[in-house]
């Protein structure tokens, strides 16, 4: 009942912090409403139909940035050639609302071709506003209603290395009227809080480069923070003022630091690729902050997948034996239960009611019993034909997915 209580309380508070008026079956952000990956309004067909059946299909351009959903329209940041587009559209028919267009040009690493040239980072809508943070460290804010462009800071000129090595991946933070984001590149970086309405800076705090993974709010010994990953740490920053709380270093293979972090009362939970899954708890003693960790496990390696914290237990996607699904006890690390493996490079993790989605990169959509008892598997879709990188955005009777060029809604009846 503790650990239960946990959760909702921190997905509640953290929903009440970062999505304002948003209504309760609204996906606005990355992971949700809580930017947690919970649904928390999902309720389940009576029975699992044996397929989905395709409401629409439309094309709308490549990148592996999520689509939100808020009311009745969908918001996606996407490409079409060498332009980065922002567009609207109607939920029930997929009908464009609203887009505008603007010069993006990327070239991929060469080690990561295969992902093509984004854009990553997935929008978010806060206040009647859209915020989209484009490859090339483009941010951009509209009216959500109309498509007008408010502001456009372009941060791709600031600094000897205009973005991140794999390019801009971390999605903006809205909260207490500032629009949060990570700017720069390898070695020199910046964590900058923006006002939402003009894009001035209201403060900003220089460090090491900017990581893939974003940023979630927190409050530890009664201070709200902001748990950054960046280019080679993890960092606490005061909310109100900029101030650097706390750095720990967290150093990835080829600076991956790509995983958002879970909170849980005085702890957040995260991991990399090559490393283990990881319990922090954070605290003020003596004037000073500390940094503890207070379990790891090996088995539970993550790389692109962030877990999900819902009804007590932790569920994610481990790169062990070439892509697990596990369930474990997020006060102990205690793995509970886990799947045999081969199930691909990386799975978007979704909790929603009594079950969890997994949607892996291969266009196969997995849904499981939520318990800790043991891997109870209820269904199995495929949901595209092309790879299926973004996240899905599960509301009641319905699934939006985005795979390498389309947009896709399935309804569960």
């Amino acid at each position: 009942m503790v650990r239960r209580s946990l959760g909702i309380t921190a997905a509640v508070v953290a929903a009440a912090l970062m999505t304002g008026a948003s209504g309760a079956a609204d996906w606005p952000q990355w992971r949700g409403p809580a930017r947690d990956g919970v649904a928390a309004s999902f309720q389940a067909p009576k029975a699992w139909p044996e397929k989905l059946r395709k409401a629409w299909s439309v094309d709308v351009g490549k990148g592996h940035s999520s689509p939100i959903v808020v009311g009745e329209r969908i918001y996606l940041l996407s490409r079409q050639g060498e332009n980065e587009v922002v567009s609207a559209f109607e939920l029930a028919t997929g009908k464009i609302l609203w887009k505008d267009t603007y010069p993006a040009a990327f070239s991929p690493a060469p080690e990561a071709r295969s992902h093509g040239s984004g854009p990553f980072a997935t929008p978010t809508h806060h206040d009647g506003r859209l915020y989209t943070f484009g490859i090339n460290e483009i941010l951009s804010a509209y009216d959500a209603k109309s498509g007008k462009l408010l502001w456009r800071n372009d941060y791709g000129k600031e600094y000897e290395t205009p973005r991140p090595y794999y390019g801009t991946s971390a999605s903006p933070l809205l909260v207490d009227g500032l629009c949060i984001v990570q700017v720069g590149g390898p070695g020199k970086g910046a964590l900058l809080a923006l006002d939402a309405k003009t894009g001035q800076v209201k403060w900003k705090q220089e460090g090491d480069g900017p990581g893939y993974g974003t940023s979630v709010v927190a409050e530890f010994s009664g201070v709200r923070q902001i748990i950054t990953p960046t280019q080679q740490n993890l960092v606490g920053t005061d909310l109100a003022t900029g101030k650097l709380l706390w750095q720990m270093p967290f150093k990835v293979p080829y600076d991956q630091n790509i995983i958002t972090p879970v909170v849980m009362g005085d702890l957040f939970i995260t991991s990399g690729v090559d490393l283990d899954l990881q319990a922090i708890r954070v605290a003020k003693k003596d004037g000073q902050w500390t940094t503890e960790k207070v379990w790891s496990t090996r088995p539970a390696m993550l790389y692109m997948s962030s877990p999900v914290l819902s009804g007590g237990l932790l569920y994610g996607f481990s790169t062990a034996r070439r892509g697990t699904g596990f369930a474990l006890d997020p006060k102990t690390g205690e793995v509970r239960w886990k799947t045999e493996g081969n199930e691909g490079e990386s799975a978007s993790v979704v909790a929603a009611g009594d079950f969890v989605f997994f949607l892996g990169n291969d266009a196969v959509l997995r849904v499981v019993r939520r318990t800790g008892e043991a891997y109870k598997p209820v269904a199995r879709y495929t949901v595209a034909d092309g790879a299926t990188w973004a996240q899905p955005v599960v509301m009641d009777g319905r699934i939006l997915v985005k795979d390498a060029d389309r947009l896709i809604l399935w309804a569960l009846g």
